[in-house]
């Protein structure tokens, strides 16, 4: 079987290393996950992992989203020793940018091992508008991805990192596309809560009592953090999910209105 080679970037969390250009190889079954894979050799061997700490770490990120869920015991002891990489997109691949895209590879664990804040990198996901602070050591990787059937690794270099480069000017790029989703956002949240006042004043719902609604409400959080919770444990599941939604806040906005809408037809 064939294969290719692209480049990316290492930014060490250490200010004082230099950034490092990276090959990464793949073949056409391994295209996607190669990236990732090669992300978990490397937190996997520079740092150790205090697993109660990222056990704590792991419960309070899933109570945050809902405080009365129940976890599994087996999935807690699963996810607390599985090196996972969060993947964050700094430019999307959207068509007005002929598909390319920019993502941040991070240590989803790095709390954990007592990794400091990387500077560098959380300047770059500051530069494109996320609100985003970067712990341990980061990749920057570029590829092309129409969400369908085209997708492809570009070489992404350390010349590319800087905003003085003129010919890959992804950074600004990146900047306009967070504000322009920031107000794409606003705009439907705005619409949404008049569409539902309206529906309320003027459509007959369901004889629904409070406790009826407050139980389905549950019943609907725990089908949004069993999601939640897949999409953390299953990397399969997971990458099929970053394809589509670009991230896991873009996966789980896509749940949250999903609960709403199921919520909003029934009670």
């Amino acid at each position: 079987m064939n294969t290719t080679k692209f480049i990316y970037v290492l930014i060490p969390e250490d200010n004082n290393k230099p950034l490092q250009e990276l090959t990464c190889e793949y073949n056409e079954e391994t295209i996607v996950p190669c990236l990732t894979n090669a992300c978990k050799k490397h937190y996997n061997k520079i740092k150790t992992i205090n697993k109660e700490k990222y056990r704590d770490q792991v419960i309070s990120q899933i109570k945050s989203k809902d405080p009365n869920v129940v976890i599994p015991e087996e999935t807690l002891n699963m996810l607390s020793q599985v090196q996972l990489v969060s993947i964050d997109p700094l430019l999307y691949n959207e068509k007005n940018n002929n598909y390319y895209g920019v993502s941040l590879y991070t240590d989803d664990s790095a709390s954990a091992k007592n990794s400091q804040v990387n500077m560098r990198a959380t300047s770059i996901a500051r530069a494109c508008g996320k609100n985003i602070t970067v712990i341990g050591d980061a990749f920057i990787s570029a590829s092309r991805d129409d969400q369908k059937d085209f997708f492809v690794r570009c070489d992404f270099k350390i010349e590319d990192v800087s905003s003085n480069n003129t010919k890959n000017n992804w950074l600004e790029r990146a900047k306009m596309q967070t504000l322009n989703l920031l107000k794409q956002q606003q705009a439907a949240a705005n619409n949404n809560n008049k569409n539902t006042t309206t529906a309320r004043s003027s459509n007959k719902k369901k004889n629904v009592t409070k406790k009826v609604a407050d139980e389905y409400k549950q019943k609907l959080l725990k089908w949004k953090d069993g999601k939640l919770i897949e999409f953390d444990s299953n990397e399969e599941f997971r990458l099929q999910k970053i394809e589509k939604y670009g991230s896991k806040d873009g996966y789980e906005q896509f749940l949250q209105k999903k609960l709403e809408k199921k919520f909003n037809d029934t009670v």
